[in-house]
């Protein structure tokens, strides 16, 4: 008899992305971790946004993409920066740009769910016609 089984468990959260360009699947990237700890898809932008730069390097496009969604996660927790909008995705060499605009979170804004860290479980970047990717967030 075995003295073990496999439960599910509410840590982890997948998002799958699929785009035509290295750029908009790097920016559908963040949008989706956006849009989760912000608990909206389509916010309503405020004025007069701060804008924040994030950078990733790594030597290939999934580990690049995973870091710079945990350089997102970090201006979040770490630096309360509360985003609305990727407003630029760019490439140079070994390094991935994002433009992020946003606010301080001092201006009665909260998230409405916390993300850990995204993972480097199973992620591959499939390309066809389009690029896929799954991520996986530990939440």
């Amino acid at each position: 008899m075995r003295k073990f089984r496999f439960v599910d468990h509410p840590a982890d959260l997948a998002v799958e992305i699929e785009a035509d360009s290295r750029e908009n699947l790097f920016q559908s990237g963040l949008e989706a971790v956006i849009a989760l700890l912000t608990g909206e898809e389509d916010q309503a932008i405020l004025p007069d946004l701060n804008v924040a730069k994030i950078i990733a390097d790594g030597y290939d496009d999934e580990e690049r993409l995973i870091r710079l969604l945990n350089e997102l996660l970090y201006l979040c927790q770490v630096k309360d920066f509360y985003p609305f909008t990727v407003e630029n995705v760019s490439f140079d060499s070994a390094q991935v740009t994002a433009v992020i605009k946003g606010k301080s979170q001092g201006h009665g804004l909260r998230f409405t769910r916390e993300i850990k860290a995204a993972t480097y479980h199973d992620i591959r970047i499939e390309k066809g016609k389009s690029l896929k990717v799954k991520i996986v967030l530990d939440v």
